[in-house]
């Protein structure tokens, strides 16, 4: 008290307490005048309650009390849907059925109404056969993905059914790695295939280069006995020693000119090997780099198999979280899993959220 007398002694420090008071007071009073004015924010600011988190989502969808945020209605009724809300979990069907603010996505829609209709609403029914009705020529929905939603819907009243939850997520995954390893051995084989059909035979075109070299030398023989028993006619004696010696020098000259072909037919065969040779290898250079520049896709192909999704059907940022929460608990080491695997899924969702499309 006696500090506080002092302090109110001197009077600039007395005119600013004052004035701080004031202000204190005027805020205060500015604050509780908002909350009188505006109940619906003051009490539902935070909703735990599914039936609450579905109706907040309704204000911002519609501008009521609120200003209109669609990202924020698709927020709340994700939230609300997830805590098991018929009505939100319809209305989701809707939003990606009409691709309204997300993108379109029959298969979502088809989830969304089947698990609504599991929980008793009334026209989820309805568009499911007409989602079905109107996809004759499309697998929407695989067994395992909807075995998924039956464990789901059974989860709540039979807890036997978070094990076999668990087992589709697991199989799931399992799935979707296999495709991509089936993929990736696909591809290694049909450059292999490549590669071997890209090498003839050098063999045909060296017999046939030998065969008529023989031809050749057998014309040439032919010519030479001719002149060689026309010229024993006129001389005898001489004749016989030149012909010897020209018969001699015309079998040097074919077995050279027979070896000089063969080498040219030779040297022809491996020029060719060499051509083909590397045209393999600019081939397999091709594919390497190819390879090389996918392999950004290929670790976001392998992020989207952790999360059973495809690179062309990855949903919004909120639906990944929402994935993610749900493997959690399958990987992490308190559940199922190990250090290792919750760590890959960490950075497959990494991976995915820095390619997500932001509605």
């Amino acid at each position: 008290m006696l500090i506080l007398s002092n302090v109110l002694s001197s009077s600039p420090l007395r005119t600013l307490l004052l004035a701080f008071i004031f202000a204190t007071i005027q805020l205060f009073s500015t604050n509780l005048v908002h909350a009188e004015s505006n109940p619906q924010l003051s009490v539902n600011s935070q909703p735990q309650d599914s039936t609450s988190q579905y109706r907040l989502a309704q204000s911002y969808e519609l501008g009521t009390d609120v200003p209109k945020n669609i990202d924020d209605a698709f927020y709340w009724y994700s939230q609300s849907a997830d805590s098991g809300n018929a009505d939100a979990q319809f209305r989701l069907g809707e939003w990606y059925l009409a691709g309204t603010s997300v993108e379109q996505d029959n298969k979502l829609a088809l989830e969304w109404f089947i698990k609504a209709a599991l929980q008793g609403n009334k026209r989820a029914p309805s568009e499911v056969a007409k989602i079905y009705e109107s996809s004759l020529s499309k697998d929407l929905l695989q067994p395992l993905d909807a075995a998924q939603l039956w464990y789901e819907a059974a989860l709540k009243n039979n807890p036997d059914a978070e094990d076999g939850y668990n087992r589709v997520l697991e199989a799931q995954f399992n799935q979707q790695r296999a495709k991509q390893i089936s993929s990736i051995e696909q591809l290694n084989d049909n450059v292999s295939a490549e590669a071997n059909t890209n090498q003839p035979s050098t063999f045909p075109s060296a017999l046939t280069s030998r065969d008529q070299a023989t031809h050749s030398n057998l014309t040439s023989s032919d010519y030479m006995i001719g002149a060689v028993l026309a010229v024993l006619i006129a001389i005898v004696s001489i004749s016989a020693t030149l012909v010897i010696s020209r018969k001699r020098q015309g079998l040097k000259s074919g077995e050279l000119n027979q070896q000089q072909q063969t080498l040219e037919a030779q040297l022809s065969a491996k020029d060719f090997t060499i051509k083909q040779q590397k045209r393999q290898l600019q081939t397999i250079y091709n594919e390497l780099k190819k390879q090389k520049n996918n392999k950004g896709q290929n670790a976001l192909q392998v992020a989207c198999a952790l999360f059973g999704y495809t690179p062309r059907s990855i949903p919004d940022q909120k639906s990944i979280k929402i994935r993610y929460k749900q493997l959690s608990k399958i990987y992490h080491p308190d559940g199922h899993g190990c250090d290792e695997e919750m760590k890959r899924l960490n950075n497959a969702l990494k991976t995915i959220l820095q390619n997500v499309t932001k509605p």
